[in-house]
Order: C-alpha cells, then sequence, then structure tokens
C-alpha cells in the first residue's frame, strides 16, 4: 500500500512538474522535457554560482524564452495523461523515476549550495523557474 501510494505521489509530483516548466529542446515525451530542462537549469546555475545574480537573471532569460514551449508540454501532457490506461501511467511514473532519480540527486546539491552561497536569490530561484 504504502508503494503504491508513494508511486503515486510520484507520477502527481512529475506531472505537476512538467507542467511547471519549459525547455527550448522539445520532446514529444513531457517526461523527457522536464529532464532536459531540470539539467539545463541545473547547468545554468552551477555555471554561474560566482554571481549569485547573474544565475538568477540567466534562469529567468532561460524561462522566457521557453514559455511557448510550455504551452505545448502542457497540451501534450494533458492528452497522454487522458490517453494512458491506468498500468501504463503506473509504468510511465515508474521509468519516470528510474530516470529522474540522478537528475533529483545533482538538482538537491546544488540548489543546497547556492542557497547556502546565495541566501537572498535562492528565494528568487524557485520564482524564477515558475510559469504561470
Amino acid at each position: 500500500m504504502k508503494k503504491a501510494l508513494l508511486l503515486s505521489a510520484c507520477v502527481v509530483a512529475a506531472v505537476s512538474l512538467v507542467l511547471s516548466f519549459g525547455c527550448s529542446k522539445a520532446s514529444s515525451d513531457p517526461g523527457q522535457f522536464m529532464i532536459t530542462y531540470m539539467k539545463d537549469v541545473i547547468k545554468i546555475v552551477k555555471d554561474n554560482m560566482a554571481d549569485c545574480n547573474k544565475a538568477i537573471t540567466e534562469v529567468q532569460a532561460y524561462a522566457d524564452k521557453n514559455k511557448s514551449a510550455l504551452e505545448e508540454v502542457k497540451k501534450a501532457a494533458k492528452e497522454m495523461e487522458t490517453k494512458m490506461s491506468e498500468e501504463e501511467k503506473k509504468a510511465y511514473g515508474e521509468k519516470m523515476m528510474k530516470d529522474m532519480e540522478p537528475i533529483m540527486k545533482d538538482n538537491m546539491s546544488v540548489v543546497m549550495e547556492f542557497s547556502q552561497k546565495c541566501p537572498e536569490q535562492a528565494a528568487k530561484l524557485g520564482d524564477a523557474m515558475k510559469f504561470e
């Protein structure tokens, strides 16, 4: 029961992230789109860690540049979800958990380092990554 609940939570989190982010490297798979976006954002933060304000500016510029891609991903994610059976959703969720695990570890370490080095800008990082 716990495993099924955890898996459901991860699928919901993955879909939520897909709907929250955009990416310049469009993919027909919303999950892969999200993974590419996360990798790109972490690289931007890493590359600009020495200048806290520049890191935020660059992440925001990347997010702004990819706003139209977000709309495409939202549509693809909704369409994909409506076409998938419960078994397919479960299998996709498991695949995404496996694919995202190393990225999330890297993401967490970079965000923690950035938060310690740049506490004022760290609060802005989440805002810069959001699409309304």
